[in-house]
């Protein structure tokens, strides 16, 4: 997210004004800070191919048939305007969605692409893939909707596993829960900076 720095200017009880510096600090980006923006289906795959990318997936306890309202409704709760399904196959072992969203004091935009999916037996995978022009507000984003994807995990354990890719070499990365902390990840293989 952006980092925020500022001075606190006020006048004290003898009347002799005081300034307070106050520590940088990083707004995390979330749900919160969106608002729905409708888009069409030409528009959001014209405006998708230049954007950044990363995603994350796990393991759900539910089938993409009873997975698919839930997932529509958190997304909907949570300020994504969901473009109008287009898919010509319903199939109870697949789902896809797409969701919209720009920032509510950047304006920047922000897309999903989700898939629900039954691969063999029982388990299911729901993959959330986040694209946006800035690569800051993925992690963030993808965070904030692994956490409110959790009732729907296979287990509590079941942690999303986020895969970045570096620009640079093109090396995937799985960012580790330690690396999520951090304001940026080193790529491991050519030492550029994520």
């Amino acid at each position: 997210g952006d980092k925020v720095k500022g001075v606190v200017i006020y006048t004290d009880p003898k009347g002799n004004p005081q300034t307070v510096p106050i520590q940088p600090f990083k707004i995390k980006y979330v749900c919160n800070l969106l608002v729905p923006k409708p888009i069409s289906e030409e528009n959001y795959e014209k405006n998708i191919p230049s954007m950044h990318e990363q995603k994350i997936s796990f393991d759900c306890k539910l089938s993409p048939d009873e997975l698919e309202p839930e997932i529509s409704k958190m997304l909907e709760h949570n300020n994504f305007y969901l473009l109008e399904n287009q898919q010509d196959l319903k199939s109870p072992d697949f789902r896809k969605l797409k969701a919209y969203a720009e920032g509510k004091y950047d304006k920047q935009d922000v897309a999903l692409s989700v898939i629900m999916q039954n691969l063999a037996g029982d388990t299911n995978k729901l993959t959330i893939k986040a694209m946006s022009n800035k690569e800051e507000k993925i992690i963030d984003l993808l965070r904030d909707i692994s956490v409110k994807c959790d009732a729907f995990k296979s287990t509590p354990e079941d942690l999303a596993s986020l895969e970045v890719i570096c620009k640079n070499c093109e090396s995937k990365i799985i960012v580790t829960d330690n690396m999520k902390s951090k304001d940026f990840i080193i790529c491991e293989d050519c030492g550029e900076e994520i």
